[in-house]
């Protein structure tokens, strides 16, 4: 018997402990008054930051995972860098395509999906609007592929479960962490996540990954994407 086989149920414990962050991360939104923008970054900081590498650190330690398991390689690094420069630039033209077929949607039938992907940038210089984006790419891109890509599809192979189930499993837990931002944000979100999960499997390494969710949040944060549909005429 595989000395590292777990049972489902210990698997979707361990998921529940990963996730837990992010499950809560907009729970104290509503605690706030409004124009606090300050007190949000802190907690953003506590949340994202904080917590996470300690869920990180403590499944680390427990031996839930091995870091050898992501396919970092110094050797190969120039070349996943490449890879996932080549995987944002797709996954963003899919992004913008599927936003316009919500937005048509939402004309033709008066629906609402095509909602928000993210709150409004603050009110800030420009400088300090790129370090909040800045911020904000490089926490999800690493910390996100790392936990619900690295961790959660290692975790749900070891309960035994094939590729089909681990990608669908690990993309719609991926997507619930979205739940405050709206349909279209879960549509998004589950459809990145088979993305990010196939393309995981197809590079055996996280790094390409990485980089082509950071590049991608970059630009959605910066709302450039979105420029690019108006400049078209699609938006």
């Amino acid at each position: 018997m595989n000395a590292n086989r777990i049972s489902s149920w210990v698997a979707g414990l361990r998921l529940l402990f990963l996730g837990m962050p992010l499950l809560f991360n907009d729970l104290y939104l509503a605690l706030l008054p409004e124009d606090n923008t300050r007190l949000e970054i802190v907690l953003d900081v506590l949340f994202y930051i904080a917590w996470q590498s300690s869920v990180i650190y403590f499944a680390w330690q427990a031996g839930w995972f091995r870091f050898s398991e992501f396919g970092f390689s110094p050797v190969r690094g120039v070349q996943q860098l490449r890879d996932g420069f080549v995987l944002f630039l797709a996954v963003t033209l899919l992004f913008m395509l599927l936003y316009f077929a919500m937005s048509f949607l939402d004309l033709r039938i008066g629906t609402h999906w095509a909602s928000e992907w993210h709150d409004p940038l603050p009110d800030w210089a420009s400088w300090k609007q790129f370090v909040w984006v800045l911020y904000l790419s490089v926490t999800a891109g690493v910390f996100e592929e790392v936990i619900y890509r690295g961790i959660v599809m290692g975790q749900l192979r070891r309960a035994g479960m094939n590729n089909v189930a681990v990608l669908f499993i690990s993309a719609t837990f991926f997507a619930s962490i979205h739940w405050s931002l709206g349909i279209f944000t879960l549509i998004v979100a589950f459809t990145f996540g088979l993305i990010w999960g196939i393309l995981y499997i197809r590079y055996a390494a996280l790094l390409p990954v990485i980089t082509a969710h950071f590049l991608f949040d970059f630009v959605v944060f910066y709302n450039w994407d979105l420029a690019i549909l108006r400049m078209l005429g699609l938006e």
